[in-house]
């Protein structure tokens, strides 16, 4: 038999009849208790602990041969030499994966998996098959304890080991008001530190900002093949019957009074308050369509023109081969 590696002290009510305790030299053992449940029934605690206790590699390796198949369980402690943590070290015995597992029993009789740790180091909270070390079958609720501004929970990652840091994805508090309440989501990748890289606030994104304001804030620059804009009042009312085309006098005392086209903002404007793509490219158009039309009117004009040229080179040259032949006739 395995030799027990631990002292056992109970703690329990004194008032209880001296009968209630049996300790036969065969069959089952109960403490403080009338019933025989198991082989050993407790009614009350169970401390343990002790020198003999002491799972210090160091020291000794006492109680593990005889673990082997088994099926049985060893609790001690200090395994990790000096770290006096409560050792929990099972044997699978004729069993698949081994580890332990957590249940509950309702009082209406329903037994149900709350935690599994396998014998390979997984976890599973909610299942029994854990595949990967921390394996939930249900949500995960991170809390946050810290009602001040930047309190949060975060989920850290290495770059590699324990020592090495990485990426992190963390909450953010602004201020704690139930339902009112306002907090940010915050990623990093651990490039030089952790500046806030990407932030999610209110349907918002900010990039290189903690601070978005629109649904897509770029603190930087940004590189693309290509950019689809939407907007309405495209500018063909440019090109309507109605629309009155300013002319190019009209444009070039507008430009030397103000510096700039109409309609298009000024460049401190721009640089104090940025500029929407679909917007400016709207009103570029329209500029473009307008000198457009007065290209096509120019064009009309020299057309114009240039028939009138044409029809007084033709009188030109039939009012010189008049004067040719009067100077024939002349010298005759």
């Amino acid at each position: 038999m395995t030799k027990v590696l631990f002292t056992v002290l109970i703690v329990a009510g004194m008032s209880a009849a001296a009968q209630t305790n049996l300790f036969p030299s065969s069959g089952n053992v109960r403490i403080n208790t009338s019933n025989s449940d198991g082989n050993l029934t407790l009614n009350g605690t169970l401390l343990m602990s002790g020198s003999a206790a002491n799972l210090d590699p160091a020291f000794s390796n006492t109680g593990f041969n005889n673990l082997a198949n088994s099926g049985k369980l060893l609790v001690g402690w200090n395994r990790h030499a000096g770290q006096g943590e409560t050792d929990f070290i099972s044997n699978r015995g004729g069993g698949g994966t081994g580890g332990f597992s957590f249940f509950d029993y309702s009082n209406s009789g329903t037994l149900t998996n709350l935690m599994k740790i396998s014998g390979d180091g997984k976890v599973s909270l909610g299942n029994t098959n854990p595949t990967e070390k921390l394996d939930i079958s249900g949500n995960l609720y991170l809390r946050n304890m810290a009602n001040t501004v930047g309190g949060g929970s975060s989920i850290s990652f290495s770059a590699y080991d324990d020592v090495h840091l990485g990426p992190k994805i963390r909450s953010y508090l602004d201020y704690a008001n139930g339902a009112s309440s306002i907090s940010r989501l915050v990623l990093s990748s651990y490039y030089g530190g952790y500046p806030n890289e990407i932030t999610l606030v209110g349907g918002k994104v900010g990039i290189k900002t903690m601070n978005p304001t629109e649904e897509l804030s770029v603190n930087g620059n940004i590189r693309s093949k290509e950019v689809k804009v939407e907007t309405a009042n495209w500018p063909d009312f440019v090109f309507e019957k109605s629309y009155k085309l300013p002319s190019l006098q009209e444009t070039a005392i507008f430009i030397k009074k103000n510096g700039h086209l109409a309609d298009i903002p000024t460049a401190a404007e721009i640089e104090k308050n940025g500029q929407k793509l679909g917007e400016l490219n709207a009103k570029l158009l329209q500029k473009i369509e307008e000198l457009t039309l007065h290209l096509i009117r120019k064009d009309e004009e020299l057309k114009v023109e240039k028939h009138r040229i044409d029809a007084q080179q033709l009188m030109l040259i039939h009012v010189l081969k008049k004067l040719k032949k009067l100077d024939k006739r002349r010298w005759r």
